[in-house]
């Protein structure tokens, strides 16, 4: 449905759309998101669709697109020949390009540090070794989405880890949101609870009360409910609520 507010990365408006057509059901799946939309692959429209590598990924996973690039297909069959990866790039200059190992490292680190005259020298070296097996014109294509999608390409370990938060803020949002939503909201300022996440849990949040509320909102296991924290009321901040506490 959408509902991932308040959790790690998918929790914003560029994020939800995906997260909501991709459906993940496997880590790498979400890995895949939260690498997919950033700057990069954002920027690069595919120009047989006109659409973004993010947009053509979606099209691709369902069977509704495809590349027109058989050869990155063979390469990077798990992300459906789109580039959302460094190592994925790396991949590619070695075994389409026929760079050795070194090269292909220093070619992803100059892409990942944006290094461009560094880059601009591989892109040669990157494009004539590519002529051997695809076209020039196949091989201009392949490197500016390399190119493109390095403005802001994630590694596979950082976006795993990325996805494992993110997946733990899911679970437990999901499977005990009494204690998600307390958690949430003794972390939250007034001004955050009442523009932002009061929508997701009025129907849950109890009213602050003198004898009752403490510094922290509270749960009511009884009532099935979360007793708001005295910081709630507009004018008490924690110095204010501290005498009242004692």
């Amino acid at each position: 449905n959408g509902d991932t507010e308040t959790c790690f990365q998918i929790n914003t408006v560029s994020m939800i759309p995906f997260v909501k057509a991709i459906r993940p059901n496997k880590l790498r799946d979400l890995s895949d998101i939260l690498a997919l939309v950033r700057p990069g692959t954002l920027d690069y429209i595919d120009p047989n669709t006109g659409r973004n590598m993010a947009e053509e990924y979606v099209e691709r996973r369902f069977g509704r697109s495809k590349s027109d690039i058989p050869e990155l297909q063979a390469l990077i069959p798990e992300t459906h020949s789109i580039i959302v990866y460094q190592e994925q790039s790396s991949k590619i200059a070695k075994e389409l390009a026929g760079m050795d190992p070194v090269e292909a490292e220093k070619l992803r680190r100059a892409l990942s540090k944006k290094l461009k005259t560094e880059v601009d020298r591989f892109k040669k070296v990157f494009v004539e070794g590519a002529k051997k097996k695809v076209s020039e014109d196949v091989a201009e294509k392949i490197w500016a989405q390399i190119e493109t999608a390095s403005r802001y390409n994630f590694n596979l370990s950082h976006a795993e880890s990325y996805a494992m938060i993110s997946y733990t803020c899911m679970f437990l949002k999901y499977h005990y949101p009494l204690e998600w939503w307390t958690a949430i909201l003794t972390n939250a300022d007034e001004k955050e609870i009442s523009t932002k996440l009061f929508k997701y849990v009025k129907d849950r949040l109890a009213p602050p009360d003198i004898n009752l509320s403490t510094d922290e909102m509270v749960i009511d296991y009884s009532t099935g409910t979360i007793r708001s924290k005295l910081t709630v009321l507009r004018g008490i901040k924690d110095a204010g609520a501290r005498p009242i506490l004692e």
